[in-house]
C-alpha cells in the first residue's frame, strides 16, 4: 500500500479528531509502530507517563473501595460458618458483589478509555499530548461503555467455540474504541469500521500483540516501575496502527486544512493548485493559476518554452502569435485578452 496526502479527493475530506483523511492505508510494521511509540514517549514522557499514572491510581483506588464496600468476604462471617453450604454462600455472595464492582467499574474505565486514546492519536499524528483530555470522555462514554461491552461479549463467545475464532474477533474488533473516539461512531458502526480496515492486518496486529507483551515484560522486569512507561508506548504504539490502518497518520497542523497551524488549503496541500494558500500541489508562480505579467505556461514573457520577453510565435506587431513585443499566451500586451494581442496583427 503507498500513500500520498497530495492525491486530490474526489469529495470533500470528512473531518475526525485530529486529522483528515488521505489517501487509504499506509504501510507500517509491527516493530516500526513501537519504536516509533517510544520515541514519541521519550520526546513527550512526563505528560504522557504522568496521565497513564493518574487514570491507574485513581480506577485502583474506586475499585479497592467498591470492592471493601461491595466484595470483600465478612471475616465474622468465617467464624459463623458450620458446614460446607456456608462456605459457599458466601463465596457466591462475595462473587454477587465483585461482579457488581466490575459493573460499576466499566462506564469509569470508558470514561478515561476515551481520555487516554483521545492523548494517544494526537501524539501519534505529531501533536503535543494535553494531560486535560483524560478528563473529557463524557459526551462519548455511553457509546463507548455499550462498545467495550459488546465487544468483550464477541470476543469471550468467540473463545467458547474454539480459541482461533476468539482470536481472530479480537484482531477484527481491535481498532472499535479508536473509532467511537475519532470518528464519534456507535458501538454497530465502529464495529463494521474495525473489521473492515483490519482486513489483511490481523498477522501484524498479532504481532504487534507479541511486541507489546515484550514490551510489558520489559516493564515489569524494571522493578515493577518501567510498566508506567511500558503502558504509554503500547497505547500510543496501537494509536499509531490505526492512523495508519486508516490513512489518518497525517496532522492537519503539517499542512493546513483545519485545526492549528497556518491555513494552506482545504486538503491539507501546500499552495499549487487551489484557492490561495491551498491546494493540491505547489508549482511556482507562472504555472496554472495566474502567470505573471506577460507570462503563460512557461517562464514570464514565455509561451510554451521561453521565447524572448514580449514574444511568441509569429510575426504580427504587438501580439499573435510572434515574438515582437507584447506577444505570447500572457497579459499584458499580448495572448488572448489585453490591449496588442490576438491571433493576428494590430
Amino acid at each position: 500500500m503507498t500513500f500520498n496526502p497530495y492525491t486530490p479527493p474526489g469529495a470533500a475530506p470528512e473531518q475526525v479528531h485530529g486529522a483528515l483523511p488521505t489517501g487509504g492505508p499506509m504501510d507500517w510494521e509491527p516493530t516500526e509502530a513501537a519504536g516509533r511509540a517510544w520515541e514519541i514517549v521519550k520526546a513527550h514522557f512526563w505528560p504522557l507517563v504522568g496521565a497513564f499514572v493518574v487514570v491507574a491510581v485513581i480506577q485502583n483506588v474506586v475499585q479497592n473501595a467498591l470492592g471493601q464496600i461491595l466484595g470483600a468476604v465478612d471475616p465474622a462471617a468465617l467464624q459463623r460458618v458450620k458446614n460446607m453450604d456456608d462456605v459457599i454462600r458466601i463465596y457466591q455472595e462475595a462473587a454477587v458483589k465483585g461482579g457488581l464492582v466490575a459493573v460499576i467499574m466499566i462506564p469509569i474505565q470508558a470514561f478515561f478509555a476515551i481520555g487516554l486514546r483521545k492523548i494517544s492519536l494526537s501524539v501519534a499524528r505529531g501533536g503535543a499530548p494535553n494531560f486535560a483530555d483524560i478528563f473529557t470522555g463524557g459526551s462519548r462514554i455511553l457509546p463507548m461503555v455499550g462498545a467495550m461491552f459488546l465487544k468483550g461479549i464477541a470476543i469471550t463467545v468467540g473463545f467458547l467455540f474454539l480459541i482461533v475464532p476468539g482470536i481472530w474477533l479480537a484482531l477484527a474488533l481491535s481498532q472499535v474504541e479508536y473509532f467511537v473516539v475519532d470518528r464519534n461512531m456507535g458501538p454497530i458502526e465502529a464495529f463494521k469500521a474495525s473489521m473492515s480496515a483490519t482486513e489483511g492486518q490481523k498477522g501484524k496486529i498479532f504481532l504487534y500483540g507479541l511486541v507489546s507483551i515484550g514490551i510489558g515484560l520489559l516493564g515489569l522486569l524494571a522493578c515493577c516501575i518501567g510498566i508506567l512507561v511500558a503502558m504509554p508506548v503500547i497505547e500510543v504504539g496501537s494509536a499509531i496502527i490505526f492512523t495508519r490502518l486508516t490513512g489518518t497518520a497525517v496532522s492537519p497542523d503539517m499542512f493546513g486544512g483545519y485545526g492549528k497551524g497556518p491555513p494552506m488549503g482545504p486538503y491539507g496541500g501546500p499552495p499549487g493548485y487551489g484557492p490561495p494558500g491551498g491546494g493540491f500541489g505547489g508549482p511556482p508562480p507562472g504555472g496554472f493559476g495566474g502567470p505573471p505579467p506577460g507570462g503563460g505556461y512557461g517562464p514570464p514573457g514565455g509561451g510554451f518554452g521561453g521565447p524572448p520577453p514580449g514574444g511568441g510565435y509569429g510575426p504580427p506587431p504587438g501580439g499573435g502569435y510572434g515574438p515582437p513585443p507584447g506577444g505570447g499566451y500572457g497579459p499584458p500586451g499580448g495572448g488572448y485578452g489585453p490591449p496588442g494581442g490576438g491571433y493576428g496583427p494590430r
